[in-house]
């Protein structure tokens, strides 16, 4: 199982996940920003894919999977692994996260827009305002915040890119023609990215299943990793 973390949350924020897996899977977690980051400042979909790659197990069956912004750039390169992949688990994914004409859902470019002016200004401020963001409806854990925080400072340059590619990235068209087995989980109280976005993609993806979780925001990896283990074995079923 290969996992990719969501925008400024690195591959540590994984361990309660990665500790109910580690049993039975061989589970890799890679950080959206640092993909970006390797595949350059103005990333290719074929530098996006070459990057998952390079971190897919060798060992099959084989999953990909992807947390928010992690979720869009497994979507993104789904249907080019097609071939090397079994399913796909989605977290908190959308196929588009600003707001436009065509959705009423999602964040406005304008507040986009003043997140990455934000991080120039006072990343810490920002990062911190994020992660409150996603505990929605619950309260982050300080200890946990100030890591990530002090984590993603280092890389300021790659949450950067995250955001420039939320901005910019529209996959509604690609998603919508991919024949991949997919589980797609949504907190019902997220804030970040609506849980209609899963919705959306529910209705075009075949095969596939939505769980939709009540109380909960965005950060499901974090706070409910018993729900993602319940849809990687939903996942399986689908494949066998």
């Amino acid at each position: 199982m290969l996992m990719i973390s969501g925008w400024a949350f690195p591959p540590e924020a994984w361990k309660f996940v990665c500790r109910q897996w580690e049993s039975v899977w061989n589970v890799r977690i890679i950080s959206a920003c640092s993909l970006l980051r390797d595949s350059g400042p103005r990333s290719l979909r074929s530098d996006i894919v070459r990057g998952i790659r390079a971190h897919l197990p060798a060992s099959r069956p084989c999953f990909l999977g992807g947390w928010s912004l992690g979720g869009m750039l497994a979507l993104e390169s789904a249907a080019s692994l097609r071939e090397e992949l079994s399913g796909l688990l989605l977290i908190s994914t959308t196929p588009h996260f600003c707001q436009d004409k065509k959705q009423d859902w999602g964040m406005p470019k304008a507040n986009l827009r003043a997140m990455i002016q934000g991080l120039r200004r006072n990343a810490r401020d920002t990062l911190e305002r994020f992660y409150a963001s996603s505990a929605f409806p619950n309260a982050p854990n300080p200890q946990e915040v100030n890591a990530w925080t002090s984590a993603a400072l280092s890389n300021s340059g790659e949450l950067e890119a995250g955001l420039s590619y939320l901005r910019d990235t529209d996959l509604r068209s690609h998603s919508y023609t991919l024949d991949l087995p997919t589980v797609l989980v949504h907190g019902k109280e997220d804030v970040v990215i609506p849980y209609r976005a899963s919705r959306t993609l529910g209705v075009h993806l075949r095969p596939s299943r939505i769980e939709l979780i009540s109380d909960e925001g965005h950060d499901l990896p974090l706070r409910r990793p018993d729900v993602i283990l319940h849809a990687l074995c939903s996942l399986i079923d689908m494949c066998t």
